[in-house]
């Protein structure tokens, strides 16, 4: 049915077009006479002219009949005819390009200009499908050409500005909107493109300034509110930009949800946990199944620290088929908030169901079992979200951290040197590698790992004193000067460091500086007590031992009985009590 009726349609178009050449050719001969001369000077055919008029009158018929298809083959077969095919080339070219055919139609345009490279109706043409196609470079020339010979041509400012904005070229862009804005200066989208220019530039002033002209020329042009709401936001003046989000609900009420989401998130951003939920109630109260708006909800309620709240928000959502999963994420961080380990637990595995390539929740199940005693579970959950994201250092570190916790100290050190290998210059892996060894005392493979961290960080100041304070406590005799060249160091970078004061006092000691070393232990009691209050039993025992060395046996004992009360070790005061003997 649908083909019978076009055809119908084909037929009357002919017999209307066939009419109305008639008409044409009969109004042609009647003319003869006065157009003789000029016909034969331009060589013009008045029969091929009707021919020509036939063809554009039958394609213009079935434009208007909603047959642009047709339309174009008649425009086509007319090329053969007409005599001024400019108006036929760009009729097809803008055919092609209502129909989303940019290609074709810029092979229509070009073909025309081909004959007529002057003519200014197709130059506008050429320009504007040289846009759409995204062809800013042929576009940029072709505008430029038209204001040659058509300087008042505003469009041609404006799509020229645009093209310059497309590249990049702001005081271009600045340069065309203002001479549209001189020929058109009250159309609205002058002012506003003239404000995105600036806005590029970061002048955000000029950005307001011309936004708020904008408004001024039409009170009703929604994007400029919605720009200067984002300027406002970008500046930090949130106050105003609530202010103009809201007038964005006044003139545009169909985008009310869209302009309150910016408010919520404004209050979001500033941490103002009360006025955002008001906002998302709001938004909730224009419609109640609103996703994001249950789900940001959520996520306030726990910076809030109420996960109860959280649950509810979260649950909903999982009622509303929307159980994605950073919902069932959320939902479980919200219990383990409450101390509901198990139901966290069972959420992280619903995620794992969904999909098991990602590490984070075999990462939270494992904090869990840590929590609540479980290590074996801690162990098995951590390295199964260590299997997942090997290309991140901070897990191979943390899985090291694990193994040290359970004293796997094998296990450990496999794990740091796989980091190694991908991360060579990983300061916390080297460390970490280094204190184990130090550890299992393979002590130059420690020593080895920590000159290598020197080079990478002259300055880090706890390998300096490893280092310094290995050679002390070993009594290397052959290394004592580099030792103090080093705790030197590490004091210049800390100087208030307790440890570090003591570290050099003991290499004092094995110099047999004695009296150096007194005045270094002293110092270092105090800096510890300023800072941590209990003196270290190591400390102590260092300043007894300097103390017997100086003869003071009274002040010695006094060390050594305070270095066995601080200890929690058996051979350590053993030790120690060993040495009291000695000053008897």
């Amino acid at each position: 049915m649908e083909n019978v009726k076009k055809c119908m349609n084909k037929k009357i178009i002919i017999k209307i077009v066939v009419f109305l050449s008639a008409v044409f050719l009969v109004a042609t001969c009647a003319t003869a006479e006065k157009t003789e001369m000029k016909n034969a000077q331009e060589n013009r055919n008045p029969f091929r002219e009707a021919a020509g008029y036939f063809y554009y009158c039958a394609g213009y018929i079935s434009e208007l009949h909603g047959v642009p298809e047709d339309s174009a083959e008649y425009y086509k077969a007319g090329l053969k005819y007409a005599y001024d095919k400019e108006t036929l080339y760009n009729k097809i070219s803008e055919i092609y390009s209502d129909a989303g055919d940019t290609s074709n139609a810029v092979f229509a345009i070009e073909e025309g200009l081909k004959n007529s490279p002057d003519d200014n109706e197709l130059l506008k043409s050429a320009a504007r499908i040289y846009m759409i196609s995204k062809e800013y470079k042929k576009a940029q020339e072709t505008f430029e050409k038209i204001i040659k010979t058509e300087p008042e041509y505003s469009e041609a400012y404006f799509y020229l500005g645009t093209t310059a904005f497309q590249e990049g070229d702001m005081e271009k862009a600045k340069e065309y909107f203002l001479k549209n804005i001189a020929f058109n200066p009250k159309l609205p989208s002058s002012y506003f493109n003239i404000s995105l220019v600036y806005e590029g530039k970061k002048d955000y002033g000029n950005a307001e300034k011309y936004l708020l002209q904008t408004i001024q020329v039409d009170p009703k042009y929604i994007n400029a509110y919605s720009e200067l709401g984002h300027i406002y936001e970008i500046t930090g003046k949130n106050e105003k930009a609530i202010k103009i989000y809201r007038d964005c609900i006044k003139v545009n009420a169909s985008d009310k949800i869209k302009y309150l989401s910016y408010i919520a998130e404004i209050h979001y951003r500033v941490l103002d946990w009360k006025k955002t939920i008001a906002v998302y109630k709001e938004i909730l109260s224009e419609d109640k199944e609103n996703t994001d708006a249950i789900y940001f909800m959520g996520l306030t309620y726990l910076k809030m620290k109420e996960p109860k709240k959280a649950i509810t928000q979260f649950e909903t959502l999982a009622k509303l088929g929307n159980e994605d999963m950073l919902t069932l994420y959320y939902l479980g961080n919200a219990y383990e908030d409450l101390g509901k380990y198990d139901k966290a637990v069972v959420e992280y595995k619903k995620i794992i169901a969904k999909n098991d390539k990602s590490s984070e929740p075999y990462f939270r199940i494992a904090d869990i079992y840590e929590k609540t005693g479980k290590i074996k579970k801690n162990v098995e959950y951590f390295e199964k979200a260590f299997e997942r994201n090997k290309d991140d250092e901070e897990y191979y570190i943390l899985l090291a951290a694990v193994y040290l916790d359970v004293k796997e100290y094998e296990k450990a050190t496999q794990t740091y040197k796989a980091g190694i290998e991908i991360f060579p210059d990983s300061q916390e892996l080297l460390s970490g590698i280094g204190y184990i060894y130090d550890k299992m005392k393979k002590y130059d493979k420690a020593l080895e790992v920590f000159y290598k961290l020197l080079k990478l960080d002259p300055k880090k100041v706890e390998v300096l004193n490893y280092i310094g304070y290995y050679y002390a406590d070993k009594d290397i005799k052959e290394k004592m000067s580099e030792a103090e060249t080093l705790l030197k160091k590490a004091l210049e970078i800390e100087p208030e460091n307790g440890y570090y004061t003591d570290s050099l006092a003991w290499i004092y000691f094995r110099q047999e500086k004695y009296k150096e070393a007194k005045e270094k232990i002293v110092e270092s009691i105090k800096q510890v007590k300023d800072k941590d209050k209990t003196v270290d039993m190591e400390i102590l025992e260092h300043a007894g031992d300097i103390s017997a060395k100086l003869g003071e046996k009274v002040q010695a004992l006094d060390y050594y009985k305070a270095s066995i009360k601080v200890s929690k070790d058996k051979e350590d005061k053993q030790r120690v009590k060993g040495k009291i003997k000695g000053l008897k």
